[in-house]
């Protein structure tokens, strides 16, 4: 089952946590991060989507 996660939130998420919210995988998150469509912040190696860049995300894929 997919975690749930609350793009509401002012915290960060791990590629796979977002790759289970959105039901993709992960490689799909690291192609949009390195497309520059999703924001991300790097700590050394360790990768983090703000809640801010996601939910940014989530909007400009929704259909008008």
């Amino acid at each position: 089952m997919a975690e749930t996660i609350n793009v509401n939130s002012s915290s960060h998420f791990t590629i796979k946590q977002v790759a289970d919210h959105l039901g993709v995988s992960a490689r799909t998150v690291m192609r949009a991060i390195a497309d520059h469509r999703l924001g991300c912040i790097k700590i050394g190696r360790r990768v983090c989507i703000p809640a801010a860049d996601l939910r940014a995300f989530i909007n400009k894929c929704r259909p008008a």
